[in-house]
């Protein structure tokens, strides 16, 4: 027993959405908003780069799942801070310790 009150559901019985415009954002944002938990893990990448960059945002609900391209949306992303910042939203992170440093760029 996990302690969890619901089951979680079956890989292939859980919605993905592939994030890649800026029109989704809003809806993203709303169902992220509602979540009480988040699951977050971030694909990054700094070779022969300075800084580096983050290509992938992989993000999850207890009712759905969202890879945001991270790439396409690099200047629209700012709006996923009042998520991240939400003390209200408990964020699971995996990688946790390279992920929160990405998150900052």
């Amino acid at each position: 027993d996990l302690g969890l009150k619901h089951e979680p559901r079956e890989v292939q019985d859980t919605p993905l959405t592939i994030i890649d415009s800026p029109d989704q954002l809003p809806g993203l944002l709303e169902k992220l908003s509602e979540a009480k938990e988040i699951a977050v893990d971030l694909e990054a990448h700094s070779y022969r780069s300075y800084l580096g960059f983050t290509c992938l945002m992989q993000l999850s609900t207890r009712k759905e799942d969202f890879i945001v391209d991270t790439l396409s949306l690099r200047t629209e992303l700012a709006p996923l801070n009042s998520v991240f910042t939400n003390p209200d939203i408990l964020k699971v992170l995996h990688g946790g310790v390279n992920d929160v440093v990405w998150l900052q760029r």
